[in-house]
């Protein structure tokens, strides 16, 4: 296996409890520092992909992380790896203050009293967010607390993230902040949405996902200037085909 590579992923293939199947028989490669945008309709199947990662959800198939499978044995390293931040901030906030839900992780992780003022004030940093650390999360906008979902994952320190939306149903500041963010970032970065526009200006790679399955990857501006292939995939973006 390459040095490089941070995630490989063969022939994974995932069934939800009521049949529809998410992902049929995916393989793909991550490699370090990478910044990937996966995209697709609705139903593509690019969230489920994202919660095979950590092993949120297990598919049939093989998942590895830095070259270790992810098994039922190894969660806690591989959470460790791989951090999630969900598409709905609210899933994430759920302590009293900004300081307790950032710091809930790197408690967890047995980090000292020390370690967890630092990766605390680290990550509100990272976000912009120091002055919300004694705030009440569930009393910040949407936008801040994506910010601080996003900060709960940096805590951590993980070397990879994977993102759900990150962008959905903010307002041009609060998605240019959250953008901001993410372009500093010295990580590998997955980023599942239907935000072509950012996935132009953040991402070198771009991946399509349709009905479960890869159907096209390759250098970001070549996917997002090809309009028949946007077209195919119900996902034309007439900003994107003006560059």
């Amino acid at each position: 296996m390459s040095i490089k590579e941070m995630i490989a992923i063969d022939n994974l293939s995932y069934t939800y409890p009521d049949g529809t199947k998410a992902l049929d028989a995916v393989s793909l490669r991550i490699y370090k520092k990478e910044c990937v945008g996966i995209i697709g309709p609705n139903g593509a199947g690019k969230s489920t992909l994202l919660l095979h990662l950590n092993g949120i959800l297990k598919g049939q198939g093989v998942v590895k992380i830095s070259g270790e499978e992810v098994r039922d044995d190894n969660l806690c390293d591989i959470r460790r790896s791989v951090g999630i931040v969900f598409q709905d901030p609210e899933d994430q906030l759920f302590m009293p203050t900004v300081e307790d839900d950032v710091a809930f992780g790197p408690i967890n992780l047995g980090y000292d009293r020390k370690e967890i003022e630092s990766s605390v004030n680290g990550a509100l940093e990272d976000v912009d967010m120091i002055k919300a650390k004694k705030r009440i999360s569930h009393h910040l906008s949407f936008g801040e607390k994506k910010r601080i979902a996003l900060a709960t994952i940096l805590s951590m320190k993980p070397y990879i993230l994977a993102l759900d939306e990150p962008t959905s149903n903010l307002d041009p500041k609060g998605r240019c902040e959250i953008m901001q963010a993410l372009a500093k970032f010295d990580k590998t970065k997955i980023i599942a949405t239907h935000d072509l526009d950012m996935v132009f200006e953040l991402c070198s790679r771009t991946i399509i996902f349709d009905k479960g399955r890869l159907v096209a990857d390759g250098p970001a501006k070549e996917i997002l200037s090809d309009k028949a292939l946007l077209e195919k995939h119900n996902l034309l973006l007439p900003f994107c085909l003006q560059r």
